[in-house]
């Protein structure tokens, strides 16, 4: 059974504790990006503003080949949106309470051409690093359900490590959905981004769950090397995790509508024994 994958442009907004926007020069912008990698020299950024108001903006920025759509408000996210992407953050203390207080948005959008996922999303941080401002409180990401607070996750240095390692806990959300007392399953969100799909995990009660986590990142990282080619019933070893696993279609369990899991773009992880895997490289 081939699965198919529920591919979305990124888009992560931005949240403030103050109602005005603000909205930094070209020149600003160029230097704030040239901070984290070097480039680009002013002239080859672009700015189009089409409206800004203290609490009302709408730009986009151009580098290159990445497009930016930049929408700006002084109001907050819809109580939905801002209820289901809190409940699936995994920082705890007053984050959450802090970011649901906000007062100001900015939806940052990817429109351009560029076919790379990760470089996508390393523009978007990029731009939010650009559009920071004393007052940013932290990053939702709607397609994730999740979100984060800004601590250092907008610094140059730490926004060039994304290159080298994907940062799972900013990017995708990890929803735990009970099934029964003793069963509850575990599904990613956001992995459309990178056109891949979503993965989930039978838990049982007491179960381990960030064990479960680690073995996502690691299937997303063997997805990733072979462009979402994977289907029910392939087999894999985790490299140096002595694990194995199987691929399998989703089943039809309660609660899939209502948490928004589409089984058609949607795997189940199962562990197996090493006998059973099969080389599907």
């Amino acid at each position: 059974m081939v699965i198919q994958t529920a591919y979305t442009q990124p888009c992560i907004t931005l949240l403030f504790s103050e109602p005005e926007l603000h909205l930094p020069s070209a020149l600003q912008l160029a230097m704030d990006f040239s901070s984290v990698e070097g480039s680009p020299h002013p002239e080859n950024i672009e700015v189009n503003v089409q409206l800004q108001q203290s609490d009302k903006l709408a730009a986009e920025l151009v580098l290159l080949e990445h497009h930016i759509k930049i929408l700006g408000a002084g109001m907050q996210l819809p109580k939905d949106v801002m209820a289901r992407c809190l409940q699936a953050a995994h920082w705890q203390g007053n984050f959450k309470s802090m970011l649901a207080s906000h007062k100001s948005q900015m939806v940052l959008s990817y429109s351009g051409p560029s076919k790379t996922p990760l470089e996508k999303m390393m523009m978007l941080y990029k731009t939010a690093y650009a559009l920071r401002h004393e007052s940013l409180i932290g990053i939702v990401n709607e397609n994730a359900w999740t979100a984060h607070p800004v601590l250092d996750t907008l610094e140059p240095a730490r926004i060039r490590s994304y290159r080298e390692s994907i940062p799972f806990l900013l990017w995708f959300g990890y929803l735990k959905i009970p099934l029964t007392e003793t069963l509850s399953f575990l599904a990613t969100k956001g992995h459309g981004v990178f056109n891949m799909p979503e993965l989930a995990f039978l838990l049982e009660a007491g179960e381990d769950s960030s064990a479960v986590l680690n073995t996502f990142f690691n299937v997303f990282y063997y997805m990733l090397g072979n462009h979402g080619a994977v289907k029910a019933g392939d087999t894999l070893e985790v490299s140096g995790a002595n694990e194995y696993l199987r691929f399998n279609a989703m089943p039809d369990l309660p609660g899939l509508e209502q948490w928004r899991i589409n089984p058609e773009a949607t795997l189940m992880l199962e562990r197996i024994q090493p006998g059973e895997v099969e080389n599907n490289k």
